[in-house]
């Protein structure tokens, strides 16, 4: 077999070391009772063979029959204790990792403040929070569920509460108003979500023929002055 094979075989046995030994318990817990139940007829058979036995001769007998039994269990509970070692010692250097991490991150903000200021290292930490923000969004991390948070129009600066459910919903109205009618506004958009309009939603529309036909949203995120997340949304008009 080839060498290199047999290196990654070896390799991948030992990270998978505690799911194996706890699948051969789990093997030989079934196994051990099996093993104990047909022993014990053989052994009750084996006894009543003997005339009259004693205790001691009746532990003469049934012993080697019970052997493959006791020696299953007892690999069992080995592979069990294995498993659990072996899972210790793995969160042990886990939880050590991690506490270098932390110890270099905070050692890393630390250096940020005494060489950049108080300003930029929250600016900094102020952008990475929204990169983070809006991966979650493209990753599909947050959910598209009804629940308002508070949400900002990126194309007219509107501020108010509602939910990334909602909001699609009133597009997709106002693409069919377009389809049915020819035409629909920004103004539209906003009646199905219940807020008030501004003079520039006036001014804004979709047509059939224009080259903006439709109304599509794409949804981002942003980290406000204080640190919470919302919900930005932007849409092309003509």
């Amino acid at each position: 077999m080839n060498l290199k094979l047999l290196k990654s075989l070896g390799a991948l046995c030992k990270e998978q070391l505690p799911t194996i030994l706890s699948g051969a318990a789990v093997i030989g817990v079934f196994a051990t009772g099996i093993c104990a139940a047909k022993a014990t007829l053989k052994a009750k058979e084996e006894v009543e063979k003997l005339e009259e036995p004693t205790t001691f001769e009746k532990v003469k007998v049934a012993a080697p029959i019970y052997g493959p039994c006791i020696a299953i269990g007892g690999a069992t509970v080995a592979c069990i204790l294995g498993a659990n070692r072996v899972s210790v010692k793995r969160y042990a250097a886990l939880a050590g990792t991690c506490a270098i991490a932390k110890t270099q991150l905070q050692e890393h903000k630390d250096k940020v403040l005494e060489m950049f200021g108080k300003e930029k290292a929250e600016a900094v930490e102020q952008e990475i929070a929204k990169d983070q923000v809006s991966k979650k969004v493209t990753g599909g991390l947050i959910c598209a569920s009804d629940e308002l948070v508070t949400c900002k129009d990126l194309v007219t600066g509107m501020v108010f509460k509602s939910s990334m459910v909602r909001i699609q919903a009133a597009a997709n109205n106002v693409n069919t108003m377009v389809l049915l009618d020819g035409a629909a506004g920004l103004t539209d958009f906003y009646d199905q979500l219940d807020e008030e309009h501004t003079p520039i939603m006036e001014r804004v529309r979709w047509y059939c023929d224009s080259r903006i036909p439709m109304m599509q949203i794409e949804f981002g995120a942003e980290i406000s002055e204080h640190g919470l997340p919302y919900l930005t949304f932007t849409y092309e008009c003509d």
